[in-house]
C-alpha cells in the first residue's frame, strides 16, 4: 500500500513537471512518458489520463497532429470513463492550446473553465481563466474582458495559494494594464510577482520580470530605477 501511495505521489509529481511550460518539449515528453509508464503499471487511470494529455500538447506544439490525436482520443477514452472532471477540462484546455482557429481557442477555453469550475482544483480553474484573459488580449483585443478573467484567476490562485499560479496572474495583469498605458498598475503587478518569485526562484521569469519592469520605469521616465531593473535583468 505504501509503495502504491509512493507510485502515486511520483505520478502526479511528474505531470505537474511534465505541463511545466518553462521546460523544453524534450524534457517535458520524457517526464510524461514516465508518468504513463508508471501510471500503467499501478492501474492509475487519472495518473495516465493526465500524463497523456501533457504529451499530447509536446506533440501538438511539435506538429506532430497524427500522434496528438491519437494521444487525446485515448485520453477523452479514460474521462468518459472515470468521470474525471478535472482530467475532462485539462484536455479542453490543451486542445484549445494548440488549436490555431481564435474562435474555436476561446471557445475550448470557456469549456475548460465550465467544466474546472465543478472541481475542487482551484490551480486548474485558475489556469483556464488565465488562458481566456490572455486569448481575450491576443486574439480579440479585448482588454476589459482580459483584465476581468485575469482578476478571477488572481482570486483563484490566491483561494489555491499557489505561488507559481499567482506569480502567474499578476505577471499576466502586469503585461495587460502594460499594454493599456496604465504603467502604473502594470508596475504594482509585475512588482508582486517579482517579490514571489524571490520565493520561487525561477531565473527565467525573474529576467523577463526585471525586463518588463525596468520598460515600465523607462515610459514613466524613472530612468535611475529603469537602469537598475535592467542591470539586474
Amino acid at each position: 500500500l505504501f509503495r502504491l501511495k509512493q507510485n502515486t505521489f511520483r505520478v502526479n509529481k511528474l505531470n505537474m513537471l511534465a505541463f511545466n511550460l518553462a521546460l523544453t518539449h524534450e524534457k517535458r515528453g520524457n517526464l510524461a512518458k514516465e508518468a504513463i509508464m508508471i501510471s500503467s503499471k499501478i492501474n492509475y487511470a487519472t495518473g495516465k489520463g493526465n500524463a497523456l494529455v501533457s504529451l499530447a500538447l509536446v506533440k501538438g506544439r511539435e506538429g506532430d497532429s497524427e500522434e496528438f490525436l491519437k494521444l487525446m482520443k485515448e485520453a477523452n477514452t479514460i474521462s468518459e470513463k472515470t468521470r474525471n472532471k478535472e482530467l475532462k477540462a485539462s484536455i479542453f484546455i490543451v486542445e484549445g492550446m494548440v488549436n490555431d482557429n481564435l474562435q474555436q481557442k476561446l471557445s475550448l477555453f470557456l469549456k475548460a473553465d465550465s467544466v474546472a469550475a465543478k472541481s475542487s482544483n482551484y490551480i486548474l480553474q485558475s489556469r483556464a481563466n488565465y488562458l481566456l484573459a490572455n486569448t481575450y488580449v491576443t486574439a480579440f483585443s479585448d482588454y476589459g474582458k482580459a483584465i476581468d478573467f485575469s482578476f478571477r484567476a488572481l482570486h483563484l490562485a490566491e483561494s489555491a495559494n499557489d505561488t507559481k499560479s499567482l506569480i502567474t496572474c499578476w505577471t499576466g495583469l502586469g503585461n495587460i494594464y502594460a499594454q493599456i498605458g496604465d504603467q502604473k498598475n502594470a508596475l504594482l503587478y509585475l512588482s508582486k510577482a517579482e517579490n514571489a518569485n524571490q520565493k520561487f526562484k525561477d531565473k527565467s521569469i525573474e529576467y523577463q520580470l526585471k525586463t518588463a519592469i525596468g520598460e515600465r520605469y523607462r515610459i514613466l521616465e524613472n530612468y535611475p530605477e529603469a537602469i537598475k531593473a535592467y542591470e539586474k535583468a
